[in-house]
């Protein structure tokens, strides 16, 4: 939808936060979401999304769930059905990587954030059976964990776990192998001030970004050796209404595209520029359409590569806080091509 709307955020009946700043929204609407569960205690909270390296249509979505049927991760085709359930204790953040290096195979995998836990869990992604298989489980950190996303040096082959915590005491830890296990190595201890749980890594530029919730988002060199050195790129109160939550990055080729961030206040999604110092595009909100819109976003994902004939663009995945109509809740699912024609953002050749 290419409408623009001035809306006062004030408005918006949200048990987000009581904080609210007047703000412009694009709007847009999402083609699908997954299926959701009546029972309130059920909940969802991040989304992972990964590429088949052959068949873009067998491409895998992975949710964090937490609920009566218990903790674990879920694994959906990318029309949202379920192919897997992985039970994995207060499982909480999700994000994936390919190429690990272990055993003399370059595999893909995701990891997971257990909360509260001073734990994170590997899990190898089978292109073929398209299933997850353990690879390394509850992995130590020194760090109660809250958030979690990786991070790949490409110059040097290097991966790294990150975690955050509700303290905002933040780990960078290396992947190794050898001919036995999996294991981690703590490369840099990052502190923030405040509870922080969303981040992401910009592999390309080698830039990690954490959203502090109450106050705005860093960003740092993603590589350890450049120690604390930090830059606050948005302040909550600007383009941001507390808490601030999940990050993302839009890879649009040749380095350009776009870190998205949920705007959990005022219900919105702010795109900022990918290179250079960040500089605020605008927000756009996904609103009622063939499903319902988004309300109380954690979690966010986002895909620039083609996922089969009904996302020839990628996608733009959402949590949604469904609980405030007596449901479960969900992820939406948007067409990446409806988010760049209404904010006139790139799309990747």
């Amino acid at each position: 939808m290419k409408t623009l709307t001035l809306l006062c955020a004030v408005l918006l009946l949200t048990a987000c936060s009581e904080k609210r700043t007047e703000q412009t929204f694009y709007k847009v609407s999402a083609s699908a979401e997954t299926r959701h569960d009546a029972r309130l205690d059920d909940k969802v909270d991040d989304p992972a999304i990964w590429v088949h390296p052959q068949e873009a249509s067998k491409s895998l979505l992975f949710f964090s769930f937490k609920g009566k049927k218990g903790s674990g991760i879920e694994v959906c085709d990318i029309d949202g059905a379920q192919l897997q359930f992985v039970p994995a204790e207060r499982v909480n953040n999700i994000d994936v990587r390919c190429g690990l290096l272990v055993n003399g195979e370059k595999v893909d995998f995701l990891a997971a954030s257990h909360s509260e836990q001073a734990a994170v869990s590997l899990y190898k992604i089978d292109a073929k059976t398209r299933q997850l298989e353990p690879l390394a489980l509850q992995l130590p950190v020194t760090v109660p964990t809250y958030g979690i996303c990786l991070y790949h040096n490409r110059r040097e082959g290097r991966f790294f776990v990150i975690v955050t915590s509700h303290e905002g005491a933040c780990e960078q830890w290396e992947i190794k192998s050898d001919k036995a296990r999996v294991f981690m190595e703590k490369a840099r201890a990052i502190k923030i001030d405040s509870i922080c749980e969303g981040c992401v890594a910009d592999d390309e530029h080698e830039r990690l970004y954490i959203s502090e919730e109450t106050k705005g988002i860093w960003r740092y060199n993603a590589n350890p050796e450049a120690g604390q050195e930090r830059v606050m790129i948005a302040k909550a109160g600007e383009h941001l209404a507390p808490d601030i939550e999940g990050l993302t990055v839009y890879d649009a080729s040749k380095g350009e595209g776009y870190l998205i961030a949920s705007s959990q206040g005022d219900s919105s999604y702010a795109v900022f520029e990918r290179a250079g110092d960040n500089r605020h595009i605008g927000n756009f909100q996904i609103v009622p359409g063939v499903v319902e819109g988004t309300q109380c976003t954690d979690g966010i994902d986002v895909c620039s590569s083609p996922l089969g004939p009904k996302y020839p663009h990628g996608v733009f995945i959402a949590h949604d806080d469904q609980r405030r109509n007596n449901r479960g809740s969900n992820f939406k699912i948007v067409p990446w091509e409806r988010i760049a024609e209404a904010m006139q953002l790139k799309m990747r050749p």
